[in-house]
């Protein structure tokens, strides 16, 4: 069963840069208003706000400089293959950074919140 399923997850960011990443989640929310009039409900769709976050696994060359990236992309794939695009998103932008040191993992990793205004796909 573990053969046919996704486990290590790779960064592209604005189609460059390949992050070995873990703990990626995202998220598409768009809001939906109801209203109840004589003819019944009706349902107003907004627009799709993707968000996200993952932890990049530092590398002893050093990690991205994110504060110098605005508007770039994301894209998160599987590892193996480098092949099977697992989510897409485009105008992103950092909502923060946070860093982290593990002694029992014996790696240092960046966390990065990022917010999105386009969902490719996912």
């Amino acid at each position: 069963m573990a053969e046919n399923v996704i486990g290590l997850t790779l960064v592209k960011i604005n189609g460059i840069f390949h992050l070995d990443v873990r703990n990626a989640r995202w998220s598409d929310k768009r809001a939906v208003q109801q209203h109840v009039t004589g003819g019944g409900v009706r349902s107003a769709i907004g627009v799709e706000i993707p968000s996200g976050s993952f932890d990049e696994v530092i590398p002893k060359q050093g990690a991205l400089n994110w504060r110098s990236l605005k508007n770039f992309s994301i894209e998160v794939f599987d590892k193996e293959t480098r092949q099977i695009v697992v989510a897409s998103f485009t105008g992103c932008n950092w909502t923060g950074l946070d860093g982290t040191s593990d002694l029992s993992q014996a790696n240092t990793s960046k966390a990065v919140n990022w917010n999105g205004t386009d969902v490719v796909g996912s």
